[in-house]
């Protein structure tokens, strides 16, 4: 553990993932999608419709996070080092 905050490892392998998020977030805030969390990290907390969330699940993988109400649901999408911008580019032409 204590290696990962050596020489800035740490941020050198967090950089994909948090320059890979910020064109989702762009994405889903231009495509009018409600923040359940506005996070800085490579976490996105985002609100879908649940017949939306179905559709999506075919295509693409993210967390269940938890039920916003009735007919919407929060899930977490993440990404990481190994995420690369043509996933970034067909989830955003998925969205």
């Amino acid at each position: 553990f204590d290696a990962l905050f050596t020489d800035g490892l740490y941020e050198e392998i967090g950089g994909n993932a948090i320059r890979c998020a910020a064109p989702i977030k762009q994405a889903l805030r231009e495509k009018g999608y409600t923040f359940f969390i506005d996070s800085p990290t490579n976490q996105i907390f985002v609100v879908l419709e649940n017949d939306r969330l179905e559709q999506l699940r075919r295509e693409a993988q993210f967390s269940f996070w938890e039920k916003y109400d009735e007919n919407r649901t929060v899930i977490r999408i993440a990404t990481s080092w190994a995420t690369d911008m043509d996933d970034v580019r067909r989830l955003i032409e998925l969205l």
